[in-house]
Parts: structure tokens; C-alpha cells; sequence
């Protein structure tokens, strides 16, 4: 009798969080911003300048492999709130490149434009200070891609309550949005695209003119947001996935949906207002989009598919132990993807459909697509084929990780359709191919260091889900929830504060110089030609209003550098979307691209003469060497001060 009083009291606890869910998330938001909580990995700062006890993290490790984020994005964020010559927080920027710099579309920085209606969760560093506004932008978009995620789980589902659960921790925790959570604007994509579908859904449903209006808008508006995050890559690949949802939504209601006249005009005029923010941009950043377009990378970068084996389709598997530890030859962050179960959601739908006779369409739709997607990975395609599907801008990788995310709809989808258990045979023969298949991954991406304390883990979680899925299916998400707040719960930090920053003695030099000359900075480091190395404190003086040369160039500032002469390889190797590690020397200036296949075709290493600083109208250096004593010719250098083992030189 007890025992029944508390699962009702557990019954109706969850029902009410659930029923509550929307403001308790508000509010959960509401307070880590005050507290300024986040998961930016920006505490590696106070380990670089020897001062731990300033690491903002309070919980969890820093990551080195998010210098997209705590290196650059971060960066580039806070140094909007310095006067850059167009004011703070302007679209054009002075501060980052050291030059007239769009900020607004590529960067994709907070500004006092239309734009940044389109990213609401930037919407709190115009308002608050840097602090909160990383924590409002940090736990604001995991707490809205969780609760989308899980509506649309609840769509997928069929309002099956513990499958949209499952489905959203799938999702919010995933390695792929863990890794991806600080830039490219990935997590924008997924709330977005979800959203979308979600407000057709009450388009259709709804018959109040007005009520349709705000519908359509509230469309728009997600569609706006898509496109303006700007990575091409992603947004094709997931768009399909979106697009198909769509389709699902339309087909599932043609019977019951009513068009009026009303509902042409009410959607033209939504059209049209949701152009006039796009031609705003594209007319204020055309120079930006044509620069990329122009650029040996990403311009250049076009693919035909057959870039990955039958093995690699499987790169999920290493979800388990990346989270822990880095085992990888490549950085862990380049094999992120979703924990996709793949191909277990394929061999029960085929199972549901060839022995149950149980088909959907939706599901026909999914397959039908990862068919697609996984034959372009692993087969090429023809030119012509690749550009007309738009797949020619999405490396395998990027189109995998999309592949990855349709295998978690699938399973879900199956599980909502009332599956039927396999027989016993059914289900071993399961568990063997599904295991089989994970070893031959790990065995194809472990080191030999970690392949033997690592494949059994593997093996036993694999042939766990395999058993759980053909036979408990009931059991499936709570064992589904857990691996995914495992693998993704330690990938960022829980930090507080912005104290590794701006609390430092040497940051405080730095915006104290720059506050009474606005002169060119330039980041001096040792000679890293050839060593594929970035270096990590290019961006740090922007946070400070320093104008800085080589923090990461996102398109090449062609006056500065063609005023030094430019061979044609200079011109080639300078002409990307690049880290610039810049060493000052006697040598002649040399520019390289180290190497030019991804990941790496984003690095730049400048040998730059001494003399060139002049050229380039370079007033400040900042480095960790005593450049006085490496270089040759007396009084270049006036040492203005130091701290936390660094320098900061007059260039005279």
C-alpha cells in the first residue's frame, strides 16, 4: 500500500514538473544569469598567464579543443563592449583584424542591428555585464533545445512522455551539440529547424485568422534565424532532415487542413517581411559574402562524396570514452557526433515493417533519406549531382553528424509505433551484428594504449542497447537517457564568472594602453611554421579594446598585407578564413598554409620581418619573448610593461 501511495506521489511530481516545464526553464535561466554560470571554457586563460586561481570553472575541466570558442567566439564577443571607432557594439568593428571588420554576419557577434533579432540568445550582452551575458547565452539556448527537443519529441512520439524525454537528452546533451555549443551557431540550427515544424503543426491547427498570422511570423522568424547562422554546411544537411519533417506534417493533416484566400495574402506578406531583414544584410555584408566566396577555404571547398568507409559510419562508437579522456590522433572534437544507436532504428523499422506489417511514412521518409546520406559518404557521386543537391558544400563529416542525428529520429519513431519485440533468434542475431559492428569501429579509431581498456566498455554498452531494444524496449529510454548525460555531461565546464579574464594583472595593462591609444597590436609568438599549432593568445587583447592584427581573420584584410608585396603562394596561403600565428624575425617575411586539408587549412604561420611592422602601421606587440635580445637591429622595441609572463612592446 506504501509502496503505491509513493509512485502516485513520483506519478504526480513528474506530471507537474512536465505540466510546469516552460516557466521552471524561464526561471532556471532567469537565475544562472544572475549568478553568471556558464560553460565557456575561458578559465584556460588563468592557466596560461600562471594564475589558477582564477579558473572560472567551478566544475569540470577546461577544454584546450574549444579554441573556437573560448580562443575566438568568446573574444570576440566581449571586445564589442569597447569603443571600436563605430561605438560598441556596432555591425563594423575597428578592434577585431585591427581594421573596418563586419562582425555582424560571419562572426556572428552581438551588434545594434536587425541581425541580432534574429539571435535572441545574444540579445542579453546589450543589456548585461560580460559575465551574465555569457550565462545568458550559455544556459539560455541549452535550456530552450532542451524543452523544443522535447516537444518535438512529444510529435515523434506521439506524446509518449519517457520517448520525448529520451529524445531530447539525445539531443541537448549529445557530443555534437556539447562540443559545438560556443560557435557556428549549430544549437541555433537544431532550435530553429525544430521550432519550425513545431508552429506548422499549430498553423494547421489553428482556424483564427490572427491566431494563423502570428503563426506564420512566428515561421518566418525561425526560417530568418536558420539562415542567419550562417554555416552553410550544416544548414544544408540538416535542412533535408527539417524539410522532410515538414513534409510529414502536411502530408499527416492534407485531409483536414483549409487554405482561404486569407492565407495567400496573410503568407505573402509574411514573405516579404521576412525578406526585407535578409536584404538588409546581404546589402550591408556584401563585401563579407563575396570575400568568402573568393577564399581558397571555405570558398574553394567543394566535395563530391566517398571521403569516408562503411567503418566510419559507425564513428559514433566513441561517444563512450571521448567525454573522458583524448585518445584520438585528430582533436576530439572533429569526431563529435550524436549518439545514433545506428543501425539499430533501421533493422527495427525493417523488422516492424517485413514481420508486423507496420509501416509510416515518416519513417519511409528517414530512411529513404539516410540512404542518401550515407551512400554520398561513402560513394562518390557525380559533379554535377553533388552541386545540384547543394551536397558539394557539405563534407562527409558534416553530412554524417546529420546522418547521425536521422537514426535517433528513426529509433524514436519505431519506439512510438508500439514495437513488437523480436523472438529470441531474432533478437541474438541482433545483438551479434550490432556488436560485430561496434568492435570493427573501435578497432579502426582506438589507439592501441586504450583499445583494451576501452572495447569491452563498448562491447557490453552495445550489446546492452541491442538486447534492450529487439526485447525491453519499455526499459530503452531511461538506459538511453542515461548513456547520453554520460557521454555529454563532461565534454564543457561549469564555470562562473568572467575573473580569468578580466581580474588579471595583464589584461588590466592592456585595456589601460589601449584606452589612451587606439594603435595597431600585433601577437608575437615563437616560430610555429610547419607545426600545425595554434596559438592561443591571438585574440586575447581584443577583450580588452585592443586592436589586434592576427587574432583570427576570418576573410584577409587585403590592403594591409599587399602593402609588404605578395608572391602568388602568400596570396594563396592568405586567402582563408585562418588563425594568423605571427613570429617576428630578421628573415625575410614568408606566409604559409601548413597544410591544406581540413582541419588544419585554417592556419596561417607568418614569419613577418621586423621591418614590416612599420609597413603594416604597427604600434604595440604583445608577446611572451624578450624580443629585444632575438632581434638584431637596436631600438625597434620599447618594453611599456609586463605581467603574468608576458610583454607588451612600443614598436618605436
Amino acid at each position: 500500500m506504501l509502496s503505491e501511495m509513493t509512485k502516485i506521489k513520483n506519478v504526480n511530481v513528474t506530471n507537474r514538473i512536465i505540466a510546469w516545464r516552460w516557466p521552471i526553464g524561464i526561471i532556471l535561466w532567469l537565475i544562472f544569469t544572475i549568478f553568471q554560470i556558464h560553460g565557456s571554457s575561458i578559465g584556460m586563460y588563468a592557466h596560461f598567464l600562471g594564475v589558477p586561481e582564477l579558473d572560472t570553472a567551478i566544475l569540470g575541466l577546461n577544454r584546450t579543443v574549444q579554441i573556437d570558442e573560448w580562443g575566438v567566439f568568446t573574444p570576440f564577443i566581449f571586445s564589442q563592449y569597447f569603443d571600436g571607432g563605430n561605438g560598441t557594439f556596432s555591425y563594423f568593428s575597428e578592434i577585431i583584424r585591427a581594421a573596418h571588420t563586419d562582425v555582424a554576419l560571419v562572426y556572428g557577434v552581438p551588434c545594434w542591428d536587425i541581425i541580432t533579432f534574429f539571435r535572441p540568445f545574444l540579445w542579453g550582452y546589450l543589456f548585461l555585464s560580460p559575465g551574465q551575458g555569457l550565462a545568458f547565452f550559455w544556459m539560455g539556448r541549452l535550456i530552450i533545445l532542451f524543452l523544443v527537443s522535447y516537444e518535438m519529441g512529444r510529435i515523434l512520439a506521439n506524446d509518449k512522455k519517457k520517448l520525448a524525454c529520451m529524445y531530447a537528452c539525445l539531443i541537448a546533451f549529445s557530443q555534437m551539440v556539447q562540443y559545438w555549443f560556443g560557435e557556428n551557431s549549430f544549437v541555433e540550427m537544431l532550435i530553429f529547424g525544430q521550432a519550425g515544424v513545431l508552429l506548422l503543426i499549430q498553423y494547421i491547427r489553428r482556424k483564427s485568422f490572427l491566431q494563423r498570422g502570428f503563426c506564420v511570423l512566428a515561421i518566418l522568424y525561425c526560417v530568418d534565424g536558420y539562415i542567419l547562422a550562417i554555416y552553410p554546411a550544416w544548414q544544408i544537411a540538416f535542412g533535408y532532415i527539417f524539410a522532410a519533417m515538414a513534409a510529414w506534417i502536411l502530408h499527416s493533416h492534407w485531409k483536414t487542413v483549409r487554405f482561404h484566400r486569407k492565407d495567400v495574402l496573410l503568407i505573402g506578406i509574411g514573405v516579404i517581411l521576412a525578406a526585407l531583414p535578409l536584404v538588409h544584410v546581404a546589402y550591408n555584408s556584401w563585401d563579407t559574402i563575396q570575400a568568402f566566396l573568393m577564399s581558397e577555404y571555405p570558398g574553394s571547398r567543394h566535395v563530391s562524396g566517398g571521403a569516408l568507409t562503411w567503418v566510419e559510419l559507425m564513428r559514433y562508437v566513441l561517444v563512450y570514452p571521448m567525454s573522458i579522456e583524448y585518445f584520438l590522433p585528430w582533436p576530439a572534437i572533429n569526431s563529435a557526433t550524436f549518439l545514433s544507436f545506428a543501425p539499430l532504428g533501421i533493422i527495427m523499422a525493417v523488422w516492424q515493417y517485413v514481420k508486423c506489417k507496420k509501416t509510416d511514412f515518416l519513417i519511409w521518409v528517414f530512411l529513404g533519406l539516410s540512404v542518401v546520406y550515407y551512400s554520398f559518404c561513402i560513394l562518390p557521386w557525380p559533379i554535377f549531382l553533388s552541386k545540384l543537391t547543394l551536397l558539394s558544400s557539405v563534407p562527409e563529416m558534416r553530412l554524417l553528424q546529420a546522418a547521425d542525428f536521422l537514426q535517433i529520429l528513426i529509433l524514436v519513431r519505431v519506439l512510438a509505433l508500439d514495437f513488437n519485440a523480436m523472438k529470441w533468434k531474432g533478437t541474438c542475431c541482433c545483438v551479434i551484428i550490432y556488436t560485430v559492428a561496434s568492435y570493427g569501429a573501435s578497432d579502426f579509431f582506438l589507439s592501441d594504449s586504450h583499445f583494451m581498456m576501452w572495447i569491452p566498455i563498448i562491447l557490453a554498452i552495445s550489446a546492452v542497447v541491442a538486447l534492450y531494444a529487439c526485447r525491453n524496449f519499455k526499459s530503452l529510454p531511461i538506459l538511453l537517457i542515461l548513456i547520453s548525460l554520460f557521454s555529454g555531461m563532461f565534454i564543457n565546464p561549469i564555470s562562473r564568472g568572467t575573473k580569468s579574464i578580466y581580474e588579471t594583472e595583464l589584461g588590466q595593462k592592456i585595456q589601460k594602453i589601449a584606452e589612451q591609444n587606439q594603435g595597431k597590436w600585433v601577437v608575437d609568438s615563437e616560430d610555429l611554421s610547419g607545426t600545425l599549432n595554434i596559438y592561443a593568445m591571438n585574440s586575447y587583447p581584443v577583450m580588452f579594446g585592443a586592436p589586434t592584427v592576427n587574432c583570427m581573420n576570418l576573410y584577409p584584410h587585403w590592403d594591409r598585407w599587399q602593402s609588404i608585396g605578395l608572391n602568388q603562394q602568400e596570396k594563396r596561403a592568405l586567402n582563408r578564413s585562418g588563425y594568423m600565428n605571427i613570429s617576428i624575425t630578421d628573415a625575410p617575411t614568408d606566409m604559409t598554409c601548413p597544410n591544406e586539408d581540413i582541419p588544419v587549412a585554417n592556419i596561417v604561420d607568418i614569419c613577418l620581418n621586423v621591418k614590416d611592422l612599420k609597413t603594416l602601421d604597427v604600434s604595440y606587440v604583445f608577446t611572451n619573448r624578450d624580443l629585444n635580445d632575438i632581434i638584431s637591429q637596436n631600438d625597434v622595441f620599447e618594453l611599456l610593461d609586463e605581467a603574468n609572463g608576458y610583454k607588451i612592446y612600443r614598436v618605436r
